[in-house]
């Protein structure tokens, strides 16, 4: 009879050589079941900022491996389609590893500049959004099928944004005192935009006949509406010591006068993401009163 010791032992060979066999099987499996593509989807694109200089969009994207063994994400090729313009096109090298028969997200950021967008697309300038399509190509390294590139695509609409400007509308006599006068400088705000402008705070340094003056107070924070233009002014008071002459030709009317308006006008508008934004402007000339 077998001692207990040999049956212990043969039935250790026993399980070693089922362990060996089963492995081998599942190494051996990697090779005689052929690979399997890859497979990807976009799941949605959404905008993640926008500025009057760029819009910004990223797009979800879900990868799927069907194999039994890992892949990784080699490389995503983007190109961005409006008209028949492409003003935007490139390759993100982001690695994204699949586990075995598993998914991985990832993201794809890509900017459009409006500066490149005008210049690709000049039917642009006349519009407040435009479609687009974002075509994505993610692509893998596959044992034995070598490389597999997935063409996706999504279409959607962006906002098209132009920056507002600000053009100086002459001085007026608003009112005389014994120590000066008020006089209101003029300027008009034109928004191109479909979306209304809200001005809110402005800094500002005038000059007339050489002699700076930048104390003054907006006298209207109304709404620009859109696709319009809207005159403000600013109103100052002018002291005959210390502007001199400028002001007492001003009362007299029927001449002119230089003067150079400089500044910032800080505004909102009515759309996501965009923070309080800053026009600066610098304009110079002579002007009749």
């Amino acid at each position: 009879m077998q001692s207990a010791k040999g049956t212990f032992l043969l039935r250790a060979a026993a399980l070693c050589a089922v362990l060996v066999i089963l492995s081998g099987c599942a190494i051996l499996e990697q090779f005689l079941v052929p690979p399997r593509a890859p497979t990807a989807r976009v799941d949605g694109v959404r905008m993640t900022d926008l500025t009057f200089e760029y819009v910004e969009l990223t797009a979800d994207i879900t990868l799927s491996n069907p194999n039994s063994f890992a892949l990784e994400l080699a490389r995503l090729a983007y190109a961005v389609d409006i008209d028949d313009a492409r003003p935007v096109s490139g390759r993100s090298n982001r690695t994204v590893a699949l586990a075995a028969e598993g998914d991985a997200h990832t993201e794809l950021t890509v900017q459009l500049r409006y500066e490149d967008l005008f210049a690709s697309a000049s039917s642009l300038a006349n519009r407040s959004e435009t479609p687009y399509r974002l075509e994505m190509v993610p692509g893998f390294d596959v044992p034995v099928l070598g490389p597999v590139d997935i063409p996706l695509s999504w279409e959607g609409m962006i906002p098209v944004l132009r920056m507002p400007s600000v053009r100086f509308d002459g001085l007026s006599l608003e009112s005389v005192s014994f120590l000066g006068a008020q006089i209101a400088i003029g300027f008009e705000i034109s928004n191109p935009n479909a979306v209304s402008l809200n001005p809110d705070t402005m800094r500002f340094s005038f000059s007339i006949d050489g002699r700076e003056i930048t104390d003054g107070r907006l006298d209207d924070q109304a709404s620009v509406s859109a696709e319009s233009s809207a005159r403000r002014t600013i109103l100052v008071d002018l002291r005959f010591l210390e502007t001199g002459d400028a002001v007492r030709r001003i009362i007299q009317g029927g001449g002119s006068i230089p003067y150079t308006f400089e500044g910032e006008l800080a505004f909102g508008i009515d759309l996501p993401f965009l923070p309080i934004t800053r026009i600066p402007f610098s304009l110079s000339g002579v002007t009749r009163f």
